[in-house]
């Protein structure tokens, strides 16, 4: 039930679909509520919020890097794309707005596979839609080796009219 979009005021017959097929399982930000003209569904077909990890460049980046976390279908989410050139890393993501104020802390520091995708639906940690607006990644790496590598990303939160 908290997996479900969190604008939708009914989930009663809305399915559950997962992101990417490749990710992890139990992973909250891999599922989102089926997109409202599907029918809150897509028996037998492609989920309506299916993301393909195939466009994963080299590095860390954020694809899309404008998106609309309004449960239709199309870009509704944004991922955080990394391919690592070492295991063991260690990863704390925080999410900025455009005032520099800590708005989402969306990911526990985690270790992170070799290459991936880390998906984030445009809430803060209380699981409510952010304002439109641009926002900023701050995504530290920690190495097994001590080093930490800051990287800033920015993503654009839109809205339809």
């Amino acid at each position: 039930k908290d997996w479900h979009y969190p604008l939708l005021h009914m989930t009663e017959g809305v399915a559950l679909e997962r992101i990417d097929p490749n990710a992890p399982t139990q992973e909250r930000h891999n599922w989102s509520s089926a997109a409202s003209v599907t029918g809150f569904g897509t028996p037998g077909k492609r989920n309506s919020q299916f993301m393909s990890p195939a466009a994963s460049p080299t590095g860390i980046s954020v694809l899309p890097g404008t998106f609309s976390p309004d449960n239709d279908g199309f870009d509704d989410r944004t991922g955080i794309y990394f391919d690592l050139d070492a295991p063991g890393t260690l990863v704390r993501i925080r999410v900025y707005d455009s005032q520099g104020r800590l708005v989402a802390t969306p990911w526990a520091p985690s270790t992170l596979p070799q290459n991936g995708v880390l998906w984030w639906d445009g809430t803060n940690d209380r699981h409510q839609v952010l304002a439109p607006g641009r926002y900023i990644f701050l995504i530290e790496l920690i190495r097994s080796t001590g080093k930490v590598q800051s990287i800033k990303k920015t993503v654009l939160l839109a809205r339809r009219n």
